[in-house]
């Protein structure tokens, strides 16, 4: 099973590129993975400009109950962008243009608008490629997973069943 963080991850490059029935890409301009594990893979050259989406943390807020731990939590992603250029359709101002009108206020379900916290070359000219980062983050709550050992628990459960003529 995918962990939350995981699924966001996928949600975010299906949001970014989009794919047909088939499973072809509508965004012609670039693809959008999740970071690979292995850095043989991160490495390897695209023939069109490359977007990797990763989940790189969470800063967490003060405890806001008194029965139960309830959280904010604002979680951080980056998008890693990889171009053969600066400039142009392909190009990374070409790219980050797009990752944020597409990213810049979208709402998950039960969190917070996504908001841009920073950007700006994290390695440049690295086998002719341009490399190019985007943090952004979003805010949810998290509640501790808790069951009352004092709360009265269900042994019993009858059903009445009503026939209809």
């Amino acid at each position: 099973m995918k962990s939350y963080y995981e699924d966001i991850e996928d949600k975010l490059c299906s949001i970014l590129c989009p794919k047909d029935d088939n499973g072809i890409s509508l965004n012609s301009n670039y693809t959008a993975d999740p970071l690979p594990d292995n850095e043989a893979e991160y490495k390897r050259s695209f023939p069109i400009s490359k977007v990797y989406i990763s989940c790189v943390g969470s800063d967490f807020g003060e405890d806001e109950n008194n029965e139960l731990v309830i959280q904010e939590e604002t979680i951080i992603f980056e998008a890693i962008i990889r171009t053969k250029s600066r400039r142009g359709d392909q190009g990374i101002f070409a790219v980050l243009s797009d990752i944020r009108k597409k990213l810049l206020g979208y709402k998950f379900p039960g969190c917070k608008k996504i908001i841009m916290i920073k950007s700006g070359y994290i390695d440049g000219g690295t086998q002719n490629d341009w490399n190019y980062m985007l943090s952004f983050s979003f805010r949810r709550k998290v509640i501790e997973n808790y069951i009352d050992p004092d709360a009265p628990l269900a042994t019993n459960i009858e059903f009445q069943t009503k026939s209809v003529n």
